[in-house]
């Protein structure tokens, strides 16, 4: 699903390229592909292929999918939930879903892991970066 999206997202790029060249403008495709990115809201490609690729561990990775999960528009409305039911806050695109131990265990952790501990329970603010990272490691594995 994200190298159907990521590919989109060069296409747009070349695309982009060929505009601005037709209009006597050159740019390289890097540089194209980072004005597409911050185009969707993001610093650069580097961060947006990064956050396709992690949305796509999220909710592809083979276990307990968070489709049934409660999910959220707002972040305000995820927080709030995610302290009443004590659940981990996962961020996917614009929105956000709430996972539970189950989730957790589909993924490979427990609650208890050390680096879901470090992480804390604001998945899209992680606490530590260097735990983040080594959860998305394990998960993609």
């Amino acid at each position: 699903m994200t190298k159907s999206r990521i590919e989109s997202l060069k296409t747009r790029a070349k695309l982009l390229q060929k505009t601005k060249a037709k209009n006597g403008e050159e740019i390289q495709l890097k540089e194209a592909l980072n004005k597409i990115a911050q185009l969707s809201g993001f610093e650069n490609w580097r961060d947006l292929k990064h956050t396709l690729e992690v949305n796509d561990v999220l909710l592809n990775h083979g276990g307990t999918g968070p489709q049934t999960l409660p999910w959220f528009k707002s972040y305000e409305e995820a927080c709030a939930f995610r302290d009443k039911t004590n659940g981990v806050l996962v961020p996917y695109q614009k929105d956000f879903f709430v996972a539970d131990e189950d989730y957790l265990k589909s993924l490979g952790f427990s609650e208890q892991d050390p680096d879901v501990l470090k992480v804390g329970r604001n998945w899209a603010e992680p606490k530590d970066k260097e735990a983040w990272s080594r959860l998305l490691s394990r998960m993609k594995a």
